[in-house]
């Protein structure tokens, strides 16, 4: 197993849960490799259908199922392989973008937008929405005049 402990362990994790979000593992486990010092197959196996052989013996988690046989698709050659994990990575990185049509979001017909303005206080001290900048005198005059 070529794997970091933390990938081992993310690993586990996705096999564990990723079932109920819909993500689901093939793993083909060469026993010929060493595996982590700290890695424990049960956990892997505790959430998987392991599927091996002995013989000619089909073995479906842990029960033989004797009489049944295993088909198995031929693998892709090697280029259509390599072309389908390139599609899926490059169509991965738009995967949480969102796009929504503005006709969607844009306002209904009699409430669209216009270029019309009302007159607002030449007063830069008012808030919006204020035709009032003070209550002084000469604040009132210049207000007067918005």
């Amino acid at each position: 197993m070529n794997f970091s402990e933390l990938a081992a362990k993310r690993l586990i994790s996705i096999a564990s849960s990723g079932a109920r979000c819909g993500v689901y593992t093939l793993i083909h486990w060469d026993h010929r490799q060493t595996a982590l010092q700290d890695f424990v197959p049960e956990e892997l196996r505790k959430a998987a259908v392991c599927v091996s052989s002995k013989g000619n013996e089909l073995i479906l988690t842990g029960k033989p199922m004797p009489g049944t046989n295993l088909l198995l698709n031929a693998p892709p050659s090697p280029e259509l392989a390599t072309d389908f994990t390139h599609l899926v990575g490059r169509s991965s990185r738009d995967s949480s973008r969102v796009e929504v049509p503005f006709a969607q979001v844009a306002p209904a017909e009699g409430k669209l937008w216009s270029e019309e303005r009302r007159a607002s206080c030449a007063c830069p001290s008012a808030a919006p929405g204020r035709r009032n900048c003070s209550t002084s005198p000469s604040a009132k005059a210049r207000a007067s005049m918005c």
